[in-house]
């Protein structure tokens, strides 16, 4: 399943955005090992070995590296990014330690389902310091009624062993929650199952909503406003009962620092979709990886062109005006520094119409400030 860019799992913003540069890289486009129902790529063929060549990631290295920015975030992604081999990834490593002349702050992260990790895998995430997400859905029962193998069989156990063998590497982790109409019958479920049985203290959530349909097998299973709703403040009630600090949901931190007045770190809040790019394998760029599947958002090709002049071209400023050409409605809205219209690519009507959860935005927004002024008022 296609990720928010920078897995926001991981906080990974800064104030000024404009003192990182965050590529995210497909480097094996939508192969996959898995065959997740609810992938936006389930409508390709993901059997293709198709993994980035040694020299378009050299080009893509060494155009990253060259932004004048203090820090550069690649986020390795795919399709199942560790299907391009652990020698490729070693060659990332030789790569950004050879163009980085002026001595960047690298960050490297990747998202996997842990299906293939191995003590191997595991040591080198460590040592190279790489954050690595993983997509679980829940418990057993919650996880394999999608995230199958081709064959039908569940992939719940194999991620599970991936996980512990990553934890006995101590390599930093972060999860990835995908949610539908089936995940509102099994909430409080998979929240104990994250929190007690796998003692998970970070995780965030993606409902599933593909508006320009690359996959319409699971249209059946989107949430609605009102079902999203219900989902979050069912969430939002388990994670104040648990009363943990250390204890970080993606969405509810972001809610909670738009009612506080503070910037939101995630990209669906904060309105820096922008800011990033994704490389497919074969060097085509687009704005995010859940526009890889379109070519009408292609914004060009680094085997022809540097990063540096896709960023300026007139395509990509085209879309930087329509994502913030924002609806009447919303600029009127109360909650509009923290909301800033959701995701571009869930907005009804193309890209400047109206967030397709912004009554669930509202409506949660609003009721985390009545919970918060209720626990400061009790003096907690």
């Amino acid at each position: 399943m296609a990720l928010y860019p920078s897995f926001c799992i991981f906080k990974e913003h800064t104030k000024r955005r404009k003192q990182m540069v965050t590529i995210i890289a497909k480097i094996v486009g939508n192969f996959c090992n898995l065959k997740c129902s609810y992938c936006f790529y389930r409508g390709t063929d993901q059997t293709i070995d198709a993994v980035m060549s040694l020299n378009l990631l050299d080009k893509l290295i060494k155009d990253v590296l060259d932004f004048p920015e203090k820090t550069a975030l690649f986020i390795w992604h795919g399709g199942e990014p560790l299907l391009a081999g652990l020698d490729f990834f070693e060659e990332i490593i030789k790569l950004q330690n050879k163009y980085n002349r002026s001595n960047m702050v690298i960050k490297n992260s990747i998202q996997t389902n842990a299906t293939l990790i191995n003590d191997d895998w595991a040591q080198f995430f460590k040592s190279h310091k790489f954050r690595v997400g993983v997509s679980l859905d829940g418990c057993e029962e919650t996880h394999n009624k999608f995230r199958k193998y081709s064959n039908g069989k569940g992939s719940f156990n194999n991620t599970i062993r991936g996980i512990k063998t990553l934890r006995s590497h101590e390599v930093p982790l972060g999860f990835i929650q995908t949610i539908s109409k089936k995940n509102l019958v099994s909430i409080q479920k998979d929240f104990h199952f994250f929190v007690d049985d796998l003692n998970i203290n970070n995780w965030g959530i993606n409902p599933i909503f593909d508006i320009y349909e690359k996959n319409n097998i699971l249209s059946a299973e989107y949430l609605e406003p009102q079902e999203l709703t219900y989902f979050l403040k069912t969430l939002i009630g388990l994670w104040i009962a648990r009363n943990d600090k250390n204890l970080s949901i993606r969405e509810i931190d972001n809610f909670v620092a738009g009612v506080l007045g503070k910037r939101a770190k995630l990209c669906i809040f904060n309105g820096t979709c922008s800011s990033y790019l994704c490389v497919d394998f074969n060097g085509n760029v687009y704005p995010c990886d859940r526009f890889s599947c379109s070519e009408e958002f292609r914004l060009g090709d680094i085997g022809k062109e540097s990063i540096k002049e896709i960023f300026r071209r007139n395509k990509h400023y085209d879309y930087k005006k329509a994502i913030t050409d924002y609806p009447t409605s919303c600029l009127k809205c109360s909650w509009f520094n923290a909301c800033h219209n959701g995701c571009s690519q869930h907005r009804i009507g193309g890209l400047s119409g109206e967030y397709y959860y912004c009554a669930t935005r509202r409506e949660i927004f609003s009721f985390l400030r009545e919970k918060i002024k209720s626990i400061k008022k009790g003096g907690k």
